[in-house]
């Protein structure tokens, strides 16, 4: 149902076009990772809530707010579905 994509293509394919913010904490998580929860969440239409964590960040303690935070970011920039239809 969702396309896996593959760690090197996200970052050499979508992460160039995104904005990497210099302000505020540093994720705890890749931010290719972020940006696969993203596309996941556009795929399947799941509540931000509702994101499996677990399945694109093990261990480490993030939560569904961050994913929207960076998603949110990029969309009011207007980059997001930009670089996806590229």
């Amino acid at each position: 149902m969702y396309v896996n994509l593959s760690k090197k293509t996200i970052t050499e394919n979508i992460l160039p076009y995104l904005t990497q913010f210099k302000k505020g904490r540093k994720p705890k998580v890749a931010l290719w990772r972020i940006v696969k929860a993203i596309i996941y969440r556009l795929k399947t239409g799941t509540q931000w809530r509702e994101l499996p964590i677990k399945q694109f960040f093990g261990r480490t303690s993030i939560n569904w707010n961050t994913v929207y935070y960076h998603y949110n970011k990029w969309s009011k920039l207007e980059e997001f579905m930009d670089t996806l239809f590229i």
